[in-house]
């Protein structure tokens, strides 16, 4: 199981939307702590290449993004501390200290006001509240769409326990040019992570 995605770290001191090549450099640690061994550093040396170097003699190794906005690299969270985020990178993890916490976009209210679906692999299950036993399957007409992504509108976000879950509206209405036929609207819960830790819904970061 891979470990659920916190949310996404723009950095807008290495890499900013027009990903002007930049000179900065962000060290990355071993723990949340400024005195904690060095894990190696963040830089941009291409437009919308992060790369991470780390400590010895070695490649550098292509930072693991998902874009928060159109054609802008955000690294993976996947813990947080106040100001530290853990981040994903190839082989494990490292810190990164952040002093501006708007940087930060937590899933899943990452999702409000974005273009959002349901991805592919979707069981097509929704509950009528979040952490109880009412699950029901969605109507045929729907399930009928479930080998692509399906549209939502993200509604909000609740957590049970350790579980977080999301409130979405099946959307069929016409999106970038198609709709989809056949069905009507559906309101429901879903959990907000798959059993292997994926988000169960992300967004198109580019739009149509």
């Amino acid at each position: 199981m891979k470990e659920p995605v916190l949310g996404l770290l723009n950095l807008p001191d290495v890499v900013t939307a027009d990903c002007i090549a930049s000179a900065a450099v962000i060290e990355l640690r071993g723990a949340p702590s400024n005195s904690a061994p060095t894990a190696g550093s963040l830089q941009q040396p291409k437009p919308c290449e992060l790369m991470v170097r780390r400590p010895g003699p070695g490649a550098a190794e292509e930072l693991p993004t998902s874009e928060s906005d159109y054609e802008l690299p955000a690294a993976i969270v996947l813990q947080r501390e106040g100001a530290w985020f853990r981040i994903a990178l190839q082989q494990g993890s490292a810190w990164v200290e952040r002093a501006d916490s708007g940087d930060f976009l937590p899933y899943p209210n990452l999702l409000k006001d974005r273009l959002t679906y349901l991805g592919v692999g979707w069981d097509g299950r929704l509950w009528e509240s979040p952490g109880v036993s009412d699950v029901r399957p969605v109507p045929a007409a729907w399930r009928r769409h479930l080998n692509k992504d399906v549209p939502i509108e993200f509604l909000g976000s609740r957590q049970v326990g350790d579980q977080t879950w999301i409130h979405v509206r099946l959307d069929p209405s016409d999106r970038c040019g198609e709709a989809l036929e056949g069905v009507s609207p559906l309101t429901g819960w879903s959990p907000a992570y798959r059993p292997s830790g994926a988000p169960s819904a992300w967004f198109y970061s580019r739009g149509c």
